[in-house]
């Protein structure tokens, strides 16, 4: 891989030049999932050239950054709602003081 032609085309995209839409749809269905950058990021060239957040993977699904911007966004809220329920559903005294109910004074 060329470094410079990786770097100049991660400038330009980053740059919106090559601006095209996305639906919302499969932006949608991104949020929901998630996706995997790369496979192995420590040996991915683009990522060495360009940035984990502008590097070839990135760039080849979302069609400029205003929409991957927009992913993080939504699936940082996305994954914040879901904890946030996951936690409220649970009853942390059952779980922490059940050992007491039983008697059982060995967990700390």
């Amino acid at each position: 891989m060329d470094w410079m032609k990786e770097e100049k085309l991660a400038k330009a995209w980053l740059d919106g030049h090559y601006y095209s839409e996305m639906e919302v749809a499969k932006l949608t269905q991104l949020v929901k999932q998630g996706f995997t950058k790369c496979d192995d990021e420590d040996t991915c060239t683009s990522v060495s050239a360009c940035g984990s957040d502008a590097c070839a993977c990135i760039r080849s699904i979302f069609p400029h950054p205003d929409y991957y911007n927009a992913y993080k966004l939504m699936r940082a809220e996305l994954l914040e709602h879901k904890l946030l329920t996951e936690l409220s559903n649970m009853d942390v005294r059952k779980n922490t003081y059940e050992h007491i109910k039983r008697g059982d004074n060995s967990q700390g």
